[in-house]
């Protein structure tokens, strides 16, 4: 008989279902990813296609499963995207449960369903793996076991503080990364349901209180908690049923802990002392025909780290792989959305063409001014955003230190510095056209807005601004809108202009209407066209400190002016410091007074700031005066000696100062710019407890080496820097050289000036309290 015809002996039909049986089992070997796959569906989305769609989508996925923690020479396209972030492995013994860390080690993926966290430790046996879980437990919380014990469980709380938690969460956006399920009889969300067997109550709440210390990258952003808040929260997370796990006895071997920390690779990923690890890579970059191998084989060999990772997620992994050593082009449009998808930024805030927020996590987003619709609820799209605000501003919400929708619940967190720089060069980069185009102007290019026409446009026989919009903290007539005071420091005036030509444009489905319908005034006067109307509104929004409210919103004979968290400048007509003064108010209650025609500082008061009326309604009749007790802290004769000058003063009366303007830096504090004797001046006061401090810079190329800062019957000596006057003020001179000269009136101290590229002179005036 030809053997290739030779008929097969039927088998008993045992050991074919034994066949089966094995088969079957090596089959789902394969595939046991499938129930076990790391928690990164934010990062594919199902309505993108193409090629360069599964690329980008690879990258990302390689990126945070760390791969290149292990493998060398990563590629040039991850150098854009956040880093790779595991956490600090430092003090856990205070964070977390030695039971949770001695499972987690063993089971990652059944103590925490879809950890990014790989098996380590496949190769070994199960009484292997328990040995081994317990030696790094043991090194992980070496400070002891018992002192973990203290706040690890949590009494039960009183189920108000459960609901309150509850609450906090679903509002402040928790639920926008770790949702609740869609048939809602579960209290806590799938993602967190190991929180309570994880954590110490106090370990817990120490990291919502400040996540950045156990996440270095900001994975986990701060949402700058309060401690009521973060207790509240910790209370919620805390309140389910813990899963059950055995009891951890402390057989484990620190030093063999330690060891194995490094032997199983543990240290490629995380930090486990006070100091950073240094990491080598043990593996090289994969080759295009070994993407079939490793951990992304079909069945990755047992000493690798094994990732759970499903079909889909190997082809993607593999297709940004076999693309590595091609030239790829990227944009800053391109590298943003993949920053964005990584960080979950669109999980919130809508941007085209990235998924935008889902429908049910849409319905989570709650206000405080119920009245305001979705503008009230809805974080706001960042379509444009890099146009429209300011690259301060915009680092600042990044950061969450800017935040001006106390109406809206959902909370913009803290991303850290490295986020803030890097998407707010993205966002800049990709909506900032470089030939940006001025508001046309039809001819009318000189006329310029008017702080009274922006101010007479914003009231009630106005446009009505003040309907909705509080200002500068004063509530609106209707609705609680944004404050409009947030609009000169946070918007670019291109944007603001545009914005208010046509609201909808912007913002499809906005209650804004618009003022200029086609480009064109509703209300005629107060400028006369459109453009300057509007700038006009720009105007006083940008005085609005030193500026009257809009009528309907000012209370009658309301005009002393209160500097609060920031000083106040404001523009005067000023007895003693003439038609051109700029007044500085400070909370600490010293104010100053500058005349911008001769640079100088000419008035010092303590107590109140200023009554405006004389300014804002008596057009400057009478002059406006300190309101408070003035203070000698300012010479009266000139304080200017140039360097030829042979004789004390004299010669140095008709110097011609210019004055350039002033600039704020972060607290708001002014520093005033003028030309003087050919060169440059930057002139600045700061409020100290009991006095201030003065600060002038001077370029090199002026002729002025010589200050006087103090006159007085009686200027006494204390040390070689230290000055005390009959009025019992104490002069210190912090840099420049004291000069004291004897005068017909009394004495004067000057600073005297080294030559250098840029001369710096620096004293404190203070009162004396022996």
């Amino acid at each position: 008989m030809n053997p290739k015809h030779r008929v097969r002996p039927k088998l008993p039909e045992w050991i074919s279902l034994l066949t089966f049986w094995l088969r079957f089992n090596l089959f789902c070997l394969g595939l046991g990813a499938l129930c076990a796959q790391p928690n990164l569906h934010h990062l594919i989305d199902a309505q993108t296609a193409g090629q360069a769609s599964k690329v980008s989508e690879g990258w990302l996925l390689v990126n945070e499963l760390g791969c290149f923690q292990c493998h060398s020479k990563p590629p040039k396209r991850l150098t854009g995207l956040p880093a790779f972030d595991a956490p600090v492995l430092t003090e856990v013994n205070t964070r977390l449960t030695p039971e949770f860390v001695n499972q987690f080690i063993q089971s990652p993926d059944q103590s925490h369903q879809g950890t990014r966290m790989p098996a380590v430790m496949e190769h070994l046996t199960k009484s292997q793996k328990s040995e081994a879980a317990s030696h790094l437990t043991a090194f992980l919380m070496h400070t002891g076991f018992e002192q973990t014990r203290e706040n690890t469980l949590l009494a039960a709380p009183e189920q108000v503080k459960v609901d309150e938690g509850r609450r906090l969460f679903s509002a402040i956006g928790c639920t926008v990364c770790h949702p609740f399920p869609e048939s809602g009889d579960k209290k806590i969300p799938d993602s967190l349901k190991h929180v309570r067997s994880k954590y110490q109550f106090k370990g817990l709440q120490n990291f919502l209180l400040e996540p950045q210390n156990i996440r270095k990258g900001f994975r986990m952003p701060d949402f700058n908690l309060t401690e009521e808040e973060s207790n509240k929260l910790a209370i919620f997370l805390m309140s389910s049923e813990p899963t059950a796990q055995p009891a951890f006895s402390s057989t484990g071997i620190i030093e063999k802990g330690a060891l194995l920390f490094s032997e199983l690779l543990c240290i490629q990923c995380h930090t486990s002392s006070g100091k950073e690890e240094i990491r080598k890579a043990i593996v090289p970059f994969p080759s295009s025909d070994s993407l079939n191998e490793g951990c992304l084989a079909e069945i990755p060999h047992k000493r690798l780290p094994n990732y759970g990772l499903n079909q889909i997620q190997i082809n993607l992994i593999r297709s940004a792989l076999s693309q590595a050593n091609r030239p790829e082009e990227s944009s800053y449009q391109a590298d943003m959305h993949l920053y964005m998808k990584i960080l979950r930024c669109n999980a919130c805030h809508e941007r085209q063409p990235l998924t935008p927020p889902r429908s049910d996590i849409r319905a989570h987003f709650s206000s405080s001014g119920e009245d305001l619709g979705d503008e009230g609820r809805v974080p706001p799209a960042l379509n444009g955003v890099g146009r429209k605000l300011t690259r301060g501003a915009l680092k600042k919400t990044i950061q969450g230190a800017m935040p001006v929708r106390p109406y809206m619940n959902t909370r913009m967190p803290n991303w850290g510095d490295t986020h803030a720089d890097i998407l707010t060069e993205h966002f800049i980069e990709s909506d900032l056209e470089t030939d940006e185009k001025p508001t046309p102007r039809k001819g009318r290019e000189n006329q310029v807005g008017r702080n009274m026409w922006g101010r007479a446009l914003m009231g009630i026989d106005g446009l009505g601004c003040i309907q909705c919009h509080p200002l500068n903290g004063n509530r609106s007539l209707g609705i609680q809108a944004m404050d409009l005071k947030h609009s000169s420091g946070r918007l670019r005036a291109p944007w603001f202009r545009d914005y208010l030509m046509d609201p909808a444009k912007f913002r499809p489905g906005t209650r804004m209407p618009s003022f200029w319908p086609n480009g064109n005034p509703s209300l005629k006067g107060h400028g006369g066209s459109s453009e300057r109307q509007i700038d006009s509104i720009w105007a006083y929004l940008n005085e609005l400190g030193q500026s009257r409210l809009p009528l309907g919103m000012e209370s009658k004979g309301d005009f002393m002016l209160k500097p609060e968290r920031r000083p106040m400048v404001f523009r005067t007509f000023m007895k003693d410091a003439g038609l051109h003064a700029i007044a500085v108010g400070f909370s600490r209650n010293f104010h100053v007074a500058f005349d911008s025609k001769s640079c100088r500082w000419m008035l010092a008061w303590s107590g109140p700031f200023l009554d405006a009326e004389a300014t804002w309604d008596d057009r400057f009749t009478p002059l406006t005066s300190p309101s408070g007790d003035q203070l000698p802290w300012f010479p009266q004769s000139n304080p200017f000696w140039k360097q030829e000058d042979t004789g004390r003063q004299g010669a140095n009366l008709n110097i011609n100062a210019v004055f350039s303007g002033y600039r704020l830096d972060g607290q708001g504090i002014p520093s005033f710019h003028y030309t003087l004797g050919g060169g440059v001046v930057e002139d600045q006061i700061e409020p100290l407890h009991n006095g201030i401090q003065r600060t002038v810079k001077v370029s090199a190329d002026s002729s002025i080496h010589k200050w006087l800062i103090y006159e007085s019957v009686h200027i006494s000596k204390v040390d070689h820097l230290l000055f005390q006057s009959d009025q019992n003020f104490l002069i210190r001179i912090e840099k420049g050289i004291p000069l004291m000269v004897e005068e017909d009136h009394g004495k004067q101290l000057w600073i005297q000036l080294s030559p250098a590229s840029e001369m710096e002179l620096k004293y404190t005036v203070r009162r004396h309290t022996p």
